[in-house]
């Protein structure tokens, strides 16, 4: 059972309030505010999940191959992230992490100046690379934040577009977000593609899964003291040791709740297999199903997971 203790999480969540004031979240496409935001931080931190957390949906659909040297992995927006070197450790080759600020790229080359992977300040919308060069990429939080700003849906269509660009055929990409209604905008996207409206067989992603996946144990923390704070500063949680508290037990029992989902989803997919059934793509036609909307929180920051999509560039 993964643990959830408030002390464990003091050092991250400091990390996670380390924010420039009198921003909100429409600054979050931009590359002076993130500049600021990591010059001024230290210390690693994860959106969402970290590979524990994602490994099932890796292993399954772009198993870790340390003979195949020229495989390779694009992740963009890397941040201050650890998903990259964990993905390093796990047995992965061939990493590249792009992200547009200087500052995120600079302190994390350095930080993991120890493995072999490839660290550039680049803008996804505007990508430097040939096209068809990458097996595989992997977005963790970069959509979401393009999205909250003005003019977001036609930056994040732009990104989206470049992904498709660069992403060999039959290579994958992995987006983590907290929204299950992407798909509608990943598809949209491609109609950026030059060539688009006179191809035959206009370009299409293949949603190959798409599933609710648990967060860690520090974004569910995290997320239980923002639907307590009701925007008020995350500072104010170190002051108040009943909220910390409080805020544990229900980070915990969330934990608890989408561990014993994953179990059963997982039970659902071994009597598939076993059955010899094919592959159920429930959800991948734009919409989560109704199932799903029924049991969504009322209180988003509440959401104890995050939408993992699974899409294949078409051959």
């Amino acid at each position: 059972m993964v643990s959830c203790d408030s002390d464990e999480l003091e050092a991250p969540l400091r990390v996670y309030g380390q924010r420039q004031q009198g921003q909100g979240s429409s600054a979050y496409a931009s590359s002076d505010y993130w500049n600021a935001r990591f010059r001024d931080t230290e210390g690693i931190f994860d959106w969402y999940a970290t590979y524990t957390e994602l490994e099932g949906v890796f292993r399954e659909f772009y198993p870790a191959c340390k003979k195949a040297r020229n495989r390779s992995m694009l992740v963009v927006g890397s941040g201050n992230s650890a998903l990259s070197a964990e993905l390093y450790q796990a047995g992965y080759r061939g990493i590249t992490n792009i992200d547009i600020s200087s500052e995120a790229i600079k302190k994390m080359h350095s930080h993991f100046s120890d493995l072999d992977m490839e660290w550039l300040d680049m803008d996804a919308t505007s990508m430097a690379f040939d096209g068809e060069c990458f097996d595989t990429a992997v977005d963790k939080g970069t959509l979401d934040a393009m999205m909250s700003s003005g003019s977001g849906h036609e930056i994040a269509m732009a990104m989206v577009a470049e992904i498709w660009r660069v992403l060999r055929p039959g290579g994958v990409f992995l987006l983590v977000s907290h929204n299950g209604k992407r798909l509608p905008l990943l598809q949209e996207a491609l109609a950026l593609q030059e060539g688009e409206e006179a191809s035959e067989k206009p370009a299409r992603w293949r949603c190959m899964d798409l599933r609710r996946n648990r967060l860690s144990p520090q974004a569910t923390f995290i997320n239980v003291l923002r639907s307590k704070l009701q925007g008020r500063p995350m500072a104010e949680a170190f002051r108040d040791p009943e909220m910390l508290r409080e805020a544990t037990e229900e980070a915990r029992a969330a934990l608890k709740q989408m561990a014993f989902l994953e179990a059963f989803r997982l039970f659902k997919a071994r009597k598939r297999a076993e059955s010899g059934a094919a592959k159920q793509e429930a959800g991948c036609e734009g919409e989560p199903s109704a199932d799903r909307e029924e049991s969504e929180p009322r209180d988003p920051p509440l959401q104890p997971f995050c939408w993992v999509y699974v899409l294949q560039k078409s051959l």
